[in-house]
């Protein structure tokens, strides 16, 4: 009797289901008036939507870079005055003035590069006011720009300071014990 009644159970949800989903209406999306996206154009404004959000994350590291060439500057200032005293003292310094020297071409070549990437990311070629994509392959190609000025400013940077830093450590080492 059990299994009657279990049987009898399954099948009156089971008919039950099938006479809801066969008297519900259907629309089809072209009769409501809503048209899906095809993958094409869903993947067109993913890459919108992506350099769009690449454009501000350049942006972002074009004020960080900012305040690093800011930073450098006062680390010359600093090594000129390290310097300055240093030759007071009648200390040999040659070697740190020409680290200073390589170290100021470096960051004059690193400030070139920083307003060459500025120029370019403040212009928004291919992107409109607010940051988004307007022309596809402009806009790829100015985040390509973009980044490499960048990347160019980073590297130059980067070996003055690795430059100077060695340059200094090396003096230390050298000059340790003399005033």
């Amino acid at each position: 009797m059990k299994k009657i009644s279990r049987y009898l159970i399954i099948a009156l949800l089971v008919c039950s289901t099938l006479a809801l989903t066969a008297f519900t209406p259907f629309t089809s999306p072209q009769a409501t008036g809503v048209v899906a996206a095809t993958p094409k154009a869903q993947a067109g404004q993913r890459a919108a939507k992506n350099m769009a959000f690449n454009l501000q994350r350049e942006q972002n590291v074009l004020q960080r870079q900012q305040l690093h060439l800011t930073r450098a500057s006062q680390v010359a200032t600093k090594a000129q005055e390290l310097i300055a005293k240093a030759q007071g003292n009648g200390v040999n310094v040659d070697a740190l003035v020409k680290a200073l020297a390589d170290f100021n071409t470096k960051l004059s070549e690193a400030q070139k590069s920083h307003d060459q990437a500025a120029s370019i990311l403040n212009a928004k070629t291919g992107f409109d006011g607010s940051g988004n994509v307007t022309d596809p392959k402009a806009a790829h190609q100015t985040l390509l720009d973009g980044r490499d000025a960048l990347r160019q400013t980073h590297l130059s940077l980067a070996n003055g300071v690795l430059t100077l830093r060695t340059a200094v450590q090396n003096w230390r080492i050298q000059n340790k014990g003399k005033k």
